[in-house]
């Protein structure tokens, strides 16, 4: 191999790629990154066997090859270089980068054992989206999902299409938030349930990249192809819970307010919250109070009452602070409608102007 190249987006390439890297792998192929070099391009691979990742950057070859070698110390190295391009020269097993000013010689791996990066094709055709809108929908939910658990489809974000919408979902079951998108380039979009960690990785490494994505998926694996960049992860495979019947229809207390001002309160709330993060949401519609407590017999406690609109009937539920407070960052209206459904059941937190987010917690037993 022998190639001149932009340093920057080699560098970038590369970081990416390595991120994917298993560190921990007892083949040390599977801790490299994998360069290809051909028809003016380097091919550039990262994975972990869960999530793969290969990007194509516009270099000048000199000489074709292929390389696989530690992808943290090549972006380190790179990192460091205050120049605009790069040149790779191989020399059986290793790899020579200079600039004008400096230069260093990396140890290679061999590269045969290096992992293919699946290629996905579906029946059903492509989905494309902007990249932006696709992250939204997973950063929307992903939090939600169970770190782990005997249920893997409960780790997951759940993607899949109703109508013109294409709908996220995640839950660890006290929990649950719902995001829809009206797309218009959305074929037959088979469900699709992604690791959530893994969904979260994608949308580290679509970082950077603009326009749309095209999503193509079978039962097995999904893949995300934006700008030169092609990403694959395994799906689950399962059912996903049929959550819709768990969420109430019928409220029978409404409390709108700005969410600023809720933010703040639970803050302030939580200094006095006990070892469960408990805070009370207390509703009083006849002198239109919405009142927030916690208690810590060892610290002490704190009320805070707030402005809002109050209807419905009375009622006093506790809820783990983060399972309230986490839903703020996929809400970007200042005002907020909060529906309780009496004691024992889900409380429903909508933004106001906008139905395309929906995030259900449900309450803690006294």
């Amino acid at each position: 191999m022998h190639i001149e190249s932009p340093k920057d987006r080699l560098e970038k390439a590369v970081y990416k790629a390595s991120r994917l890297a298993n560190k921990q792998a007892t083949m040390p192929v599977l801790k490299c990154v994998y360069l290809e070099a051909k028809e003016n391009q380097l091919i550039v691979r990262g994975t972990n066997l869960e999530l793969g990742i290969e990007i194509k950057v516009p270099v000048k070859v000199i000489k074709e090859g292929v390389v696989a070698l530690s992808g943290d110390i090549l972006t380190q190295f790179l990192s460091s270089l205050h120049t605009e391009r790069v040149e790779l020269i191989q020399s059986e097993n290793t790899l020579k980068v200079s600039s004008e000013f400096a230069s260093a010689t990396l140890k290679l791996e061999p590269h045969e054992d290096f992992p293919l990066i699946p290629r996905v094709e579906s029946d059903k055709g492509e989905s494309i989206l902007p990249v932006d809108q696709l992250c939204d929908l997973i950063k929307s939910v992903s939090y939600c999902a169970a770190v782990s658990g005997i249920r893997p489809e409960l780790t997951c974000v759940y993607l899949y299409q109703e109508g013109e919408n294409l709908i996220s979902v995640s839950t660890d079951s006290f929990r649950l938030a719902e995001k829809k998108y009206a797309a218009k380039n959305i074929n037959t979009f088979e469900d699709a349930l992604i690791p959530a960690k893994n969904a979260a990785d994608v949308c580290k490494l679509l970082d950077g990249v603009t326009g749309n994505v095209s999503i193509h998926n079978d039962k097995s694996q999904i893949a995300f192809s934006a700008d030169g960049v092609y990403i694959v992860s395994r799906l689950v495979s399962g059912s996903f819970p049929n959550y819709r019947q768990i969420i109430p229809q019928e409220p029978k207390t409404n409390v709108v307010l700005l969410k600023q001002d809720f933010s703040g309160a639970l803050k302030t709330a939580h200094v006095f919250s006990d070892s469960f993060h408990r805070v009370t949401l207390s509703v009083n519609p006849e002198d239109k109070k919405f009142n927030i407590k916690t208690k810590n017999n060892d610290i002490g406690e704190n009320q805070g009452t707030l402005s809002a609109a109050i209807s419905g009937e009375q009622v006093e539920l506790n809820f783990n602070y983060r399972n309230i407070v986490d839903c703020f960052q996929s809400i970007s209206a200042d005002s907020i409608n909060l529906s309780f459904n009496g004691p024992g059941k889900a409380l429903v937190i909508t933004p106001i102007g906008n139905t395309s987010f929906l995030y259900l917690a449900m309450p803690m037993s006294k």
